[in-house]
């Protein structure tokens, strides 16, 4: 009974056609009546259909991943793997902290997001400066500081063994709120540049104007919200005048 149950239900499945063929062996039949044994059977249907959906949809979201080493470091993986620095470190926001001091040997990492995986990179050599980089891979300011937002805008901090993207095209993760990315004991790589980049201006200039609507919009809302201050009223004057001596008149001559 419960076979045909099954192909009526869904008779254009395969899958549910190739369950059906094996239910003699599946354990409905010590349920008490039928009705429960096809729910039952709907159900586990379910689960198995969910779960291979929720696997497919996660493998669909890294292009690329390493299992952690013994000896490992951030830069090293970046290093060998062509990641940059940024990347690694914001895709694995939530696996690794910010100074990348909590690597375990056997955890996995995603080394990139598919349609977000920069793969052309630079690793950063004593006296490197933007400049050398950009030369070097052919690229402008836009792009460098696009899939690298963690260089300052005088390229003041990149430092020897960072591997940056050098993509001539947008290929790097957003950033993520509070994220410092980096080695903070790095050996800077070369001189600063002596006046701030175009592109790191820009984008300052927007995170600062941001910040400002922001700000405007907190204060407009605060100030909207707050009743004014009432006026107090004037105190009447209920003294007694007939105290008050009494004016003469300097035209008065008497009469």
């Amino acid at each position: 009974w419960y076979q045909r149950r099954v192909r009526e239900q869904q008779p254009f499945s395969p899958f549910f056609v190739s369950l059906s063929l094996s239910a003699p062996e599946f354990p409905c039949r010590s349920f008490v009546t039928h009705t429960r044994c096809a729910l039952f059977l709907n159900m586990f249907v379910k689960a198995i259909v969910i779960s291979a959906l929720a696997s497919v949809a996660f493998a669909a979201e890294c292009a690329r991943t390493y299992t952690v080493q013994a000896g490992d470091i951030c830069d090293s993986i970046s290093q060998a793997h062509n990641v940059s620095t940024y990347q690694l470190s914001t895709v694995n926001a939530k696996a690794i902290d910010d100074s990348c001091s909590n690597l375990e040997i056997g955890q996995q990492l995603c080394l990139g997001n598919k349609g977000e995986d920069c793969n052309i990179t630079h690793t950063v050599v004593p006296g490197d400066t933007c400049d050398k980089v950009m030369m070097g891979a052919g690229i402008n300011d836009t792009m460098l500081y696009h899939n690298n937002p963690q260089i300052d805008d005088v390229c003041s901090n990149i430092y020897i063994g960072e591997v940056l993207c050098v993509a001539n095209a947008a290929a790097s993760p957003a950033e993520v709120d509070g994220r410092h990315v980096g080695s903070t004991g790095g050996e800077p790589a070369g001189p600063p540049a002596p006046v701030p980049y175009p592109a790191a201006k820009n984008r300052k200039a927007k995170s600062t104007s941001s910040a400002a609507q922001s700000s405007t919009a907190t204060e407009v809302a605060t100030s909207s919200s707050v009743a004014p201050t009432p006026t107090p009223a004037p105190t009447p004057d209920n003294e007694d005048d007939d105290d008050l001596p009494e004016c003469e008149d300097p035209n008065d001559d008497g009469y």
